[in-house]
Formats: C-alpha cells, sequence, structure tokens
C-alpha cells in the first residue's frame, strides 16, 4: 500500500510539475528579449523568479525520476546538471547576454524535453 501511495503523490506531484513547466517555457522567451534587448526595471526579479521555479523544478523531478525512468531513462539527472552549470556560470558573470544564452540555448530545451517526457508518461497512467 506504500509504495502505490507514493506513486499516487509522485504522479500528483509530476501533474502539477507539467502545469508550472508550461509556463516556465512561455517565460523564458520574454526574458532572454529583455535581457538582448530591452531590459526593464524588473528584469532582474523577473530572472530570479525564473531561476527560483527552475530549482523548485529539479526538486520534483529528483523526487520522482525513479517514476519516470522505471522503464528507461528518458531524463538524465547528469545532463540536467550539465546544463544548469552552465547557466549558474552565466548567473555569475553578471552578464545579461551570456545570461540570456543559457536560458534559451541550455534551459529551454531542457524544459522543453521535461514537458514532453512528463506529457507521455501522464498520458500512460491516467
Amino acid at each position: 500500500m506504500e509504495n502505490n501511495e507514493l506513486r499516487q503523490q509522485q504522479i500528483e506531484a509530476l501533474k502539477t510539475l507539467y502545469d508550472y513547466n508550461k509556463r516556465l517555457i512561455y517565460a523564458i522567451p520574454q526574458l532572454t528579449e529583455e535581457l538582448n534587448e530591452d531590459k526593464k526595471p524588473d528584469t532582474e526579479e523577473y530572472q530570479q523568479k525564473i531561476v527560483e521555479g527552475l530549482n523548485w523544478e529539479i526538486q520534483i523531478l529528483n523526487r520522482t525520476m525513479d517514476l519516470i525512468n522505471e522503464e528507461e531513462e528518458k531524463i538524465s539527472k547528469e545532463s540536467i546538471n550539465s546544463h544548469i552549470k552552465i547557466l549558474e556560470q552565466a548567473l555569475l558573470s553578471k552578464e545579461d547576454t551570456l545570461i540570456a544564452k543559457a536560458m534559451e540555448q541550455e534551459i529551454l530545451p531542457v524544459l522543453e524535453q521535461i514537458d514532453e517526457v512528463i506529457s507521455e508518461f501522464l498520458l500512460k497512467v491516467l
């Protein structure tokens, strides 16, 4: 019974993650545009909220990775970590163009992969 309950909790977490992930996918192009061309007074705050959201997603993924990858590895923790490290370096540089590039070229593709994998998973289990 405990395993079934844990599985249900993980599925619920993945549903929430799926919905939230869509918001981040939508937000990143807006952020990169602001960083590259049209910085606003609240761009840094917007960037911080996206980074916080990304951290939250990683926490949920860490707690559900065994379920997502139970049949085969669909999401690699090591791969995600390598993309996150590139973003971390860009954030440390505080250079808007580097942050925008990391968001667009490293993070957005990861979020799109997460979207695809979770979508396929939820279609199977629901």
